[in-house]
């Protein structure tokens, strides 16, 4: 965070245009780097550029018109000469590295009771597990997955909202002040801590705000039905086997439901 800000500080002392974006995007590469495997070293570089291929490819991939098409005809990613063979192979050659990086890599050197991130716990479970008996249930597969996951959840996730962020507070000055002086108030010159989050509800309300208006997909995660629910004065059943994939675009904008849902206005 200190980095971040002196680059910017020198950026805008200097009078040069300061790429917003591309500091953002720096710093929660390394966040998401240092979550994993607590990689502070010149290897981090290398980590970094993988997070951002492999999450570049999944996007491109995942374009509307061609996650359709991929997902109709799947043998296009095969199909010499057109441009779905080419995205498929970025993203197999992206996972590949994201792999190399971020499993095979910490799994060579992981110890015994080291515990230098979020990758040596999945390994130290795979490994428990393996001394029970049971290798099956938490296979190296299993746990790459969970890398990825990790990956595209904590990085374009946290990206597209801190980006978004700052597009609001662009043209809200007197939000920005009542979130510096909040920040003032309550943590001063010490480094920010989780526990100064109660103590700061209208900074926590414009990242509400933002998550709300601003909608970072335009679908919830799928879940299945456990038990009877109510939505709507719809009754959804337990047991139906149903899968829900809710709209949250029309959900966080619904006029009847939220006061104003165009605006933003964390207050």
């Amino acid at each position: 965070m200190s980095e971040t800000l002196n680059e910017l500080k020198a950026g805008f002392k200097n009078g040069k245009n300061v790429k917003f974006s591309s500091q953002i995007k720096g710093y929660v590469l390394n966040l998401v780097c240092v979550l994993l495997t607590e990689n502070t070293s010149e290897q981090g570089l290398y980590d970094l550029t993988t997070i951002e291929d492999f999450t570049k490819s999944l996007d491109e991939i995942f374009l509307i018109e061609n996650e359709t098409f991929l997902h109709t005809f799947p043998f296009l990613g095969f199909a010499p000469g057109l441009k779905f063979k080419a995205l498929h192979e970025n993203l197999t050659n992206s996972a590949h590295n994201l792999h190399e990086a971020f499993f095979y890599a910490v799994k060579a050197t992981i110890k015994p009771g080291l515990q230098r991130g979020f990758i040596d716990d999945l390994l130290n479970a795979q490994h428990e597990l393996d001394q029970e008996g049971c290798p099956q249930l938490f296979e190296d597969e299993a746990v790459k997955a969970m890398i990825q996951n990790v990956v595209v959840g904590a990085y374009l996730t946290t990206l597209s909202t801190v980006e978004t962020l700052f597009l609001h507070l662009l043209h809200r000055q007197d939000i920005q002040d009542r979130i510096f002086q909040e920040i003032v108030d309550v943590i001063g010159e010490s480094p920010p801590r989780l526990h100064h989050r109660p103590s700061m509800p209208f900074t926590e309300s414009v990242i509400l705000e933002t998550l709300c208006l601003s909608a970072l997909a335009p679908f919830y995660v799928p879940h299945r039905i456990r038990e009877d629910v109510l939505f709507d004065e719809y009754v959804i059943p337990k047991g139906t086997g149903t899968v829900l994939q809710m709209n949250s675009w029309f959900n966080l904008h619904l006029e009847k439901r939220w006061i104003d849902p165009w605006t933003f206005h964390p207050s």
